[in-house]
């Protein structure tokens, strides 16, 4: 959409977590998103997700 910038943090975010906790790769990493009208018309709330492994 015009003048929507998706935030991709997210999986960034995932990275770092792992890492500080001394993983070495995240595997299984699932995606999930939905609308939510609870916190603004037309938002969608993406959840990042996945196992961290030494």
């Amino acid at each position: 959409m015009q003048g929507i910038e998706p935030d991709l943090s997210s999986s960034g975010r995932l990275a770092e977590k792992a890492e500080a906790m001394g993983a070495k790769a995240v595997i299984g990493v699932r995606f999930s998103s939905f609308s939510s009208t609870q916190v603004s018309q037309g938002a969608v709330e993406l959840i990042i997700y996945g196992t961290a492994v030494c």
